[in-house]
């Protein structure tokens, strides 16, 4: 069954040039994923999007996968292929949907361990020596759909003005805590911090004018949602959430780390004596 997620976003400082709404409402858009979903060029998600048009008076849609780097530029070195986020721009701009993008820094070539044990999709810091590799990539996507006219893609309309930060902090996925690998970030908090600094200077360096914002995707607090006394059956016997209700796990595992990993993050972001970090937090 498909699954549409909706998501209300306040936006602020339109581009001059274009007339593009400060209130939107928004979804995000999951019908290019998982593998299976049918592929950007299937008629379906025009036909979709039409039908969305009718329902919403328009605005930003969040595209996942759409920034993912491997995908873009798969190899050290090689030259950016936009031919399918270019067709994924025309076909939401045909509708008058304003993309929110995904930069995903999930290109392992790029990773100081290129083949960690790790699930597919998720995010690592690049290694000291590709940090220039990242910045680049960054650099030429904001410039690409940015819409002040220089390098911008063929035929842009609806220029991106916000971009998501992904690696959202881990507090498990479903509920099932500490059974579950990080889904989105796999690497440390000092590297995701280190990540959002080198992002942010580099979109800012595409887009000066500080019309382009970053975005951080913040944590993830599906486990904290799901450890209610409401659904005891929520979990196995001995899964997290029964100890937790028990006062048993409540120190030493994912979940107190991703307190303190959201803790150091929230610090971090008030603080811009250490760089900053980003614009917003999502």
């Amino acid at each position: 069954m498909k699954t549409l997620l909706c998501f209300a976003a306040l936006l602020f400082a339109p581009l001059q040039l274009f007339a593009q709404s400060d209130w939107r409402f928004g979804f995000e858009y999951n019908e290019n994923w998982p593998f299976w979903s049918p592929r950007w060029a299937h008629p379906t998600h025009a036909q979709l999007l039409t039908k969305l048009a009718h329902v919403t008076s328009r605005g930003a849609i969040n595209v996942n996968g759409v920034g993912n780097w491997s995908s873009i530029q798969s190899r050290e070195g090689e030259e950016y292929n936009f031919a399918t986020p270019d067709s994924i721009v025309r076909l939401f701009q045909a509708q008058g949907f304003e993309l929110t993008w995904y930069l995903n820094c999930e290109a392992r070539w790029a990773w100081v361990n290129p083949n960690p044990a790790v699930r597919l999709g998720a995010s690592m810091a690049p290694a000291p020596d590709k940090e220039d590799d990242w910045q680049n990539f960054v650099r030429a996507v904001v410039e690409r759909y940015d819409g002040d006219g220089t390098d911008d893609m063929p035929g842009l309309l609806i220029p991106i003005r916000f971009y998501i930060m992904t690696g959202e902090i881990k507090f498990d996925k479903s509920g099932l805590g500490d059974q579950e690998n990080p889904p989105f970030w796999a690497d440390t908090i000092d590297n995701l911090l280190r990540l959002h600094r080198l992002t942010y200077a580099a979109l800012r360096a595409a887009d000066p004018s500080g019309n382009t914002k970053l975005v951080s995707s913040g944590a993830v607090l599906w486990d904290l949602y799901a450890d209610f006394p409401d659904y005891p059956e929520f979990d196995p016997p001995q899964g997290t959430i029964p100890l937790r209700l028990q006062n048993q796990s409540y120190k030493g595992n994912s979940y107190m780390n991703g307190w303190r990993a959201l803790q150091k993050m929230l610090a971090s972001f008030g603080d811009e004596g250490d760089g900053v970090e980003c614009d917003y937090i999502g």
